[in-house]
């Protein structure tokens, strides 16, 4: 041990990462339960922001929130399977956690909902539908 803080250590640890990582990828990286990687993530103030699916990234790393990119992805390609979706994820945020992911398209964000009856997950133009 150098004496650093574990917040330091996980800072130092999502800068070697690129600058965007999961929770879990941290967490696995420093051998830390990962609810104690999101909270020391959580409280670096203006230094880290959330991202999504368990994602954080430093305020200096480009970065598209991941709702964004998703949404995008699927206005793109249409509706898709959930693991085809998470896939695509991965590929453009890497040093992620499938469970993660999949576990915050099944909370259906923004204008992204789940085809009923199916693992299809689609983007929907107005979320919310008029009684």
């Amino acid at each position: 041990m150098t004496g650093e803080t574990v917040a330091a250590r996980v800072r130092r640890c999502l800068a070697e990462a690129g600058g965007i990582a999961s929770s879990h990828h941290i967490a696995v990286r420093l051998d830390l339960p990962p609810r104690k990687v999101r909270d020391h993530l959580k409280r670096a103030g203006d230094r880290v922001c959330y991202l999504g699916a368990s994602y954080f990234a430093l305020k200096s790393a480009p970065f598209v929130p991941v709702l964004d990119f998703t949404e995008h992805w699927l206005r793109r390609h249409g509706p898709q399977p959930i693991d085809v979706l998470i896939d695509a994820i991965e590929a453009h945020y890497p040093r992620g956690h499938r469970l993660s992911v999949r576990r915050w398209l099944q909370q259906e964000p923004g204008r992204l909902q789940r085809r009923p009856g199916t693992d299809t997950i689609e983007w929907t133009p107005q979320r919310w539908k008029a009684p």
